[in-house]
Parts: structure tokens; C-alpha cells; sequence
């Protein structure tokens, strides 16, 4: 039994590695992509990029122990950051922009998410960047579209149960 504990154990460092490799991998390739857009980038330590977050977890409702939060890059779409914690979405955000700056010397300055904006006012509010560094929202159009479809079809259920046709 001792022995296969031991393997796991080597298993998890020989993992580790392979995601620190992948993950450094596409910090390179993210960095590289936006110096091509922006030539004078290349002799910026720190670049601001643009990026995508969101948050899920392990079981719907607010019952769940293990949520992963999730950073990519808009403009390659490759992950940059993730991490694995059994607290809140807000949580991992801060994590991961606190990392952005020492690990990749990136900023993420414009945050494409979900309509929930709590967590884009809570790395705002914790002033996660500096006290005069405010980090811009963009609303995710799949977003958009679910919640005015939503909206369109409960007005449609609305209207039915009145007996009104809407044509």
C-alpha cells in the first residue's frame, strides 16, 4: 500500500510539471502574439491583454466544496491562468491577476465575462493592480443573447396564460 501511495505521489510531481510546461508555454506564445500586433510592446516588462474569466463548480447551487477559476486570453484563446479552490469565484480571480503580474508580466485589463459582474467589482474594489488601475468588463454576447432569450420567452409564457397570441 506504502508503495502505491508513492506512485501517486510521483504521478501528481510528474503532472505538475506538465502544466507548468504547457502553462509557460502558452505565457510565451500569448506575450509573443500581441508583441507581433504591437512592436513597441517588446520592450514593455509588464503588457496589458485582454481576457476572458469565469468560474465554475464542481455541483450546481451553493452547495459545492471545488470550483476551478479560468483565465484566456481573448485575442489567442489559450488558458494563461487557472486555479483550484474550494472557495469563492472572487477568490480565485484575485489569485489569478495577483499571479498575472509576477508570473507572466501581464495585466489582465479587460475582463470578457458572464453577466454576473461581482467578481470585475470585486478586483476593482481590492484594487488588485494598484489604487489607480481599473480593470475594464466587457459582457460575453453569448451571455447577452441567453439572458434576452430567456427574457423573450418568459414574455411569450406571460402572454399565453393571459390567451394573447403574439404574431
Amino acid at each position: 500500500m506504502l508503495k502505491v501511495n508513492a506512485e501517486i505521489l510521483r504521478v501528481g510531481e510528474e503532472e505538475n510539471g506538465w502544466e507548468k510546461q504547457v502553462l509557460d508555454l502558452s505565457r510565451d506564445v500569448v506575450r509573443g502574439k500581441y508583441i507581433d500586433c504591437d512592436s513597441s510592446l517588446e520592450n514593455e516588462e509588464i503588457i496589458d491583454v485582454c481576457v476572458s474569466y469565469d468560474g465554475t463548480w464542481q455541483k450546481r447551487g451553493h452547495t459545492s466544496l471545488h470550483g476551478i477559476g479560468i483565465i484566456i486570453d481573448i485575442l489567442t484563446g489559450l488558458v494563461i491562468y487557472f486555479e483550484v479552490l474550494s472557495n469563492m469565484e472572487m477568490n480565485a480571480a484575485m489569485i489569478l491577476q495577483k499571479r498575472s503580474m509576477k508570473e507572466t508580466k501581464m495585466r489582465c485589463m479587460t475582463l470578457l465575462s458572464d453577466g454576473d459582474g461581482t467578481t470585475h467589482q470585486y478586483l476593482n474594489e481590492i484594487k488588485v493592480y494598484g489604487k489607480n488601475v481599473t480593470i475594464m468588463k466587457e459582457e460575453c454576447m453569448n451571455h447577452v443573447a441567453k439572458i434576452v432569450g430567456t427574457g423573450l420567452r418568459n414574455v411569450v409564457q406571460d402572454w399565453k396564460k393571459k390567451s394573447v397570441t403574439l404574431r
